[in-house]
């Protein structure tokens, strides 16, 4: 059994949305009090902006990347959210296979694995987020089917936030 180890550096967006939803809620209860609709307009862009980045943290990265999967013989166990979400098993055969891809940073590069079903990615696993990457796909490699290395797409990664 292998179960996912996430990098120490994971809690940062989930401390990053706290803190922004903390921090503008004050913001905005004392705006309110304001009689500037300068001010008031800057806060509500402030805001607007805030509200952008935590849908992105807590919808894009927690539920679809930031995931804890344990593989166990013949089955994978998905939990989103840090592994604080539901479980959702599947079984190796329902997936059509995996594909890679690599994002580039300024400092290093990151390979995601998506494990396809249905021509749709049902589970990504990350370098980014992921200690024990290459334990995973080594194991998942034996497993299920490799259809290839496609290109990042940022694109497709902000259309699957909403999917």
């Amino acid at each position: 059994m292998i179960k996912s180890v996430f990098r120490f550096w994971i809690i940062l967006p989930v401390g990053l949305a706290m803190f922004l939803s903390i921090f503008f809620f004050f913001i905005i209860s004392d705006v309110l009090k304001e009689q500037s609709l300068l001010v008031l307009i800057i806060y509500t862009i402030l805001l607007s902006m805030s509200f952008i980045v935590w849908l992105w943290i807590v919808l894009g990265e927690l539920r679809t990347k930031a995931v804890m999967v344990v593989l166990w013989d013949d089955t994978i166990i998905k939990k989103n959210f840090l592994g604080l979400g539901g479980s959702t098993p599947f079984m190796m055969q329902e997936f059509d296979g995996y594909s890679t891809s690599v994002l580039f940073s300024k400092y290093d590069s990151y390979e995601y694995l998506y494990l396809m079903k249905d021509h749709k990615k049902m589970i990504k696993l990350s370098s980014l987020y992921h200690d024990n990457y290459d334990e995973m796909k080594q194991y998942l490699s034996l497993n299920v089917h490799f259809l290839g290395e496609q290109p990042f797409s940022l694109g497709d990664e902000l259309k699957e936030i909403f999917e």
